[in-house]
């Protein structure tokens, strides 16, 4: 019974040994589309990173570990899932492209971050401690949550813009809510509205309990600049755009129509002229 045991053992590890030389460890990444879902990301991993030294499609712990810098700026790239395997990361250059959400909270080792120019309404930064410099302006992101990133000391946020407001009217006056982009209304420093030829509106009022930004005229454009606390008590003042992109119909008339509300009262008058038509038709008749 021993020798059976023994011969069982030998064969055992000797198994697992084949199965070892021919194969990857359970711990490596394949780089296919599984993992890597963006085409153009994942053909910057296979022919420009360099981190796959052996070419045999995985990218082992050592190979993970050798990976500080990642520079895929400007190559069309709309998902930048995988990103979170380079756990050893220092350096990220993905500006340019056509993102809409990062999450690099696994890269904790992450020192800067170029992330401007994208499509960006997600920025996942929240346990990235080490990091140092942040340059996400030009994309679409409402606030920016700095709390855990203690080490920052250059941070360029502006010129984001919002695509998905709804302008209702209610009282004679067009209203925006701004509690659906701003969990905060405390952190709102400061609001400004434009109109179709990109004038200031005068008489705009905002009301930070509510976070209602109330006008006359119709705010084709909104911004709003938002205080992010972070190191040494610092501010960063983060401007918003948020552009209207709808109008539900309410209140003092639809702007994209462009008779605007000089429509209902030529309908109206329309609507007079018929009704009188007929009462002297019928009159006429009643006559002959």
């Amino acid at each position: 019974m021993q020798l059976l045991e023994k011969f069982l053992f030998i064969f055992t590890s000797s198994l697992l040994i084949v199965i070892a030389a021919f194969n990857p460890a359970f711990s490596d990444v394949a780089v296919t589309a599984e993992n890597f879902p963006d085409d153009n990301f994942r053909d910057y991993i296979i022919n420009e990173l360099g981190a796959d030294t052996d070419n045999d499609g995985y990218l082992s712990d050592n190979e993970i570990a050798a990976v500080r810098l990642i520079q895929v700026y400007e190559k069309d790239i709309a998902d930048l899932s995988g990103i979170e395997y380079f756990s050893a990361l220092e350096e990220l250059y993905c500006y340019t492209n056509n993102i809409e959400a990062l999450d690099v909270s696994r890269n904790g080792e992450l020192l800067l971050l170029e992330c401007d120019n994208n499509r960006l309404t997600k920025l996942n930064i929240n346990n990235n401690t080490k990091l140092m410099n942040l340059e996400c302006e030009a994309n679409n992101l409402a606030e920016l949550n700095l709390s855990s990133n203690v080490n920052l000391v250059y941070v360029k946020c502006y010129g984001q813009t919002l695509n998905s407001l709804t302008v209702s009217g209610d009282s004679g006056q067009y209203k925006v809510n701004l509690s659906s982009y701003v969990s905060d209304l405390n952190k709102i420093s400061g609001v400004t509205a434009y109109d179709d030829d990109g004038n200031i509106i005068d008489g705009m009022t905002f009301d930070i309990t509510s976070g209602i930004v109330s006008s006359d005229s119709f705010p084709a454009r909104i911004i709003y600049g938002y205080l992010v606390d972070y190191v040494n008590d610092s501010a960063l003042s983060m401007d918003v755009t948020i552009t209207a992109a709808a109008y539900d119909g309410t209140g003092p008339g639809d702007p994209n129509n462009d008779c605007g509300n000089g429509c209902n009262a030529g309908w109206n008058i329309f609507a007079f002229v018929v009704l009188l038509v007929l009462m002297l038709g019928r009159s006429m008749a009643h006559k002959i």
